[in-house]
């Protein structure tokens, strides 16, 4: 059964990278520019991982992630952020993100974390 991931996020490039190693590993994969759009996308589709950057315009991702353990509990949150901090990654594993990645993280450690969160074992 092939996993899907959501990236929220508002860098393209971001998205285009994430999504395109993403592809390559068989993970069905759907990108947002903001945490409302991203939202709305939950609402039609099922996702096994959500990644979502802290720092959007609009909806920052720490409200994405309230919303997401509020209507979505077994969707599992990976947060990517470029500005971490302590507050804020202690706020975002009290809310329920299963794991924080520092940008510019590398591809390997991305899928580690998805792998982690959907129980799949490496090929």
């Amino acid at each position: 059964m092939n996993r899907s991931v959501l990236i929220i996020d508002d860098e393209q490039e971001i998205r285009k990278v994430c999504r395109r190693a993403l592809i390559r590993e068989a993970y069905i994969v759907e990108a947002a520019e903001d945490g409302k759009r991203g939202l709305e996308l939950m609402q039609s589709k099922k996702f096994d991982v959500v990644l979502v950057d802290l720092k959007m315009a609009g909806m920052n991702g720490l409200e994405v992630i309230r919303r997401i353990k509020k209507d979505y509990r077994n969707t599992k949150v990976i947060v990517i952020t470029g500005f971490p901090t302590i507050e804020s990654t202690v706020e975002s594993i009290r809310l329920g993100a299963e794991d924080y990645l520092v940008k510019p993280f590398n591809i390997s450690e991305l899928s580690s974390s998805i792998r982690k969160c959907v129980s799949v074992r490496p090929p």
